[in-house]
């Protein structure tokens, strides 16, 4: 007695493959959207946490023990707020670029004045973003964030957008992701 082995013909796995591929085509870039905005999300919420931490320390102290006088990178610059203020430091956006601080007095960049009138408890915090590079937004000190003119708040539409700076000011988002204006995240 001869016995018939049952399999798959040719044309079956070819379209089988073929499928998966249509789906992974649609599918892999979603997903890669997901991973940069679970980055960029991250990283907004380190950064306001910071925030949080030198607003803590500027509400009791008044000023900063130090001041920085335009971004510079995280480092040990904000040792002070270990202990009491924080747990830990992030140094890093999600990304792996530094993060950058600018603190007090006679302090300026990104066309905000941290200095003159301002006082000596204004700060700053700066994540270049994905690419790791100055996309050179500028504060048009307007209290009503997201005019047009300036894109202060901006879509991500597109992989491109998280390679946008994200930017607090005295501990809230001056240049972001448009979501964060209304989530606080």
């Amino acid at each position: 007695m001869i016995r018939k082995t049952k399999g798959f013909t040719l044309i079956e796995l070819l379209i089988v493959v073929a499928i998966i591929g249509i789906l992974a085509a649609l599918l892999i870039p979603n997903i890669m959207s997901a991973i940069q905005r679970g980055r960029q999300k991250g990283t907004m919420g380190d950064m306001h946490t910071l925030a949080t931490n030198l607003t803590d320390y500027i509400t009791e102290n008044t000023q900063f023990p130090t001041p920085i006088t335009s971004l510079t990178d995280v480092g040990n610059n904000l040792d002070f707020l270990l202990g009491f203020y924080a747990r830990r430091i992030p140094q890093r956006d999600k990304w792996g670029n530094p993060l950058q601080v600018a603190l007090g007095l006679g302090a300026s960049d990104r066309g905000y004045p941290l200095s003159g009138t301002m006082g000596p408890d204004e700060f700053m915090l700066c994540s270049y973003g994905r690419d790791g590079n100055d996309d050179g937004w500028t504060f048009d000190n307007q209290t009503t964030y997201g005019d047009d003119d300036t894109a202060d708040f901006y879509e991500v539409n597109d992989m491109s957008d998280f390679t946008r700076d994200i930017v607090i000011i005295n501990g809230d988002f001056a240049h972001a992701p448009a979501s964060a204006v209304g989530t606080g995240t």
